[in-house]
């Protein structure tokens, strides 16, 4: 996790998954979410993605840290995520058919806003980040 501009990066992604597309999400938070985010007091490595029944968007295991005076119910709960149909469908298909991964890429703080940008992804296998490795080896000879 990274800090930089009010934007708060997942800087693993790019060694683990290739990235196909990427959608930009509104992200429906509560007060003292706004609050442990703002003093950065949140973890996005673990966290994962997921469509429900209902067609709906969720993160699971978004580990946002309370405030010491703060005191909470739920500490890591579902939360929702707010895209149109059309992309939520997109993303089920690539899901459900070819095996693709919904990812956090960052959450973005504008100030009355809190935006978040996911990406539909596929995990690389070891021999792919071998050759990425010996691809920047190569770029810096």
């Amino acid at each position: 996790m990274k800090k930089k501009n009010n934007i708060i990066y997942n800087k693993f992604i790019k060694k683990k998954y290739t990235i196909k597309k990427t959608f930009k999400t509104g992200i429906i938070l509560k007060g003292w979410e706004v609050k442990s985010i703002l003093k950065n007091n949140i973890d996005i490595k673990n966290n994962y993605i997921y469509i429900n029944k209902n067609k709906e968007i969720y993160i699971k295991n978004l580990n946002i840290s309370p405030l010491e005076n703060q005191i909470v119910n739920k500490k890591n709960r579902k939360i929702k995520l707010l895209l149109k149909k059309k992309e939520i469908y997109y993303l089920y298909n690539n899901v459900k058919i070819k095996g693709y991964t919904i990812i956090l890429v960052y959450i973005l703080i504008k100030k009355p806003w809190f935006k978040t940008k996911i990406a539909l992804c596929k995990g690389k296998k070891i021999y792919d980040k071998r050759n990425n490795i010996k691809y920047k080896y190569w770029k810096k000879q």
